[in-house]
């Protein structure tokens, strides 16, 4: 199971996130446009992260204005098991 550090969170249109599991991965939260995608790199040495595929995404009904809480339940629901 990995947890995570963040290493940046904010913004408004895009809300973005972006941190490093504890694998050494890192990962990348978007939320703009209605929508907000979670992606997270192949391997720690490889910092594709933001063209990975997304390994979670769904509706922001914020439209980029996500709060800081917001983006923290999302990336404890699904980080964990990444």
């Amino acid at each position: 199971m990995n947890t995570y550090t963040i290493d940046y969170i904010g913004g408004m249109a895009p809300t973005q996130a972006e941190g490093t599991l504890s694998d050494g991965r890192k990962f990348y939260f978007r939320a703009r446009h209605g929508g907000w995608s979670l992606r997270v790199s192949t391997s720690p040495t490889n910092f594709d992260y933001l063209y990975s595929p997304c390994i979670a995404e769904g509706v922001d009904k914020t439209h980029g204005g996500m709060s800081n809480q917001s983006v923290i339940e999302i990336l404890d629901q699904y980080l964990p098991t990444c």
